[in-house]
């Protein structure tokens, strides 16, 4: 599995959910790791802009990687964080 395919199961995943809109693409980060013994290993660095659906995506990246380990055999490295609003005075 590629880092590309894995971004496009995520954005299906939050596509299904609604939840696309909250998914801010261009600072997320799809990455192949090392492999891990002969198993596939990618990263996936999700950023949100609503932290209040913080607890909702890490769900859905939990699915996600529960889903490619058991039927596909690739383990996946997962962290999400949130965009910080700019303050302007």
């Amino acid at each position: 599995m590629t880092p590309e395919q894995l971004k496009a199961i995520v954005v299906k995943q939050f596509e299904a959910t609604g939840l696309l809109g909250c998914l801010d693409l261009e600072h997320s980060e799809f990455r192949e790791l090392p492999r891990f013994f002969e198993t596939s290993h990618l990263s996936m660095d999700l950023t949100i802009s609503d932290a209040s659906l913080a607890s909702v995506a890490c769900c859905l990246a939990s699915q996600v990687k529960s889903d490619l380990s058991v039927n596909h055999g690739v383990e996946v490295e997962v962290s999400i964080r949130t965009k910080t609003p700019v303050l302007q005075e």
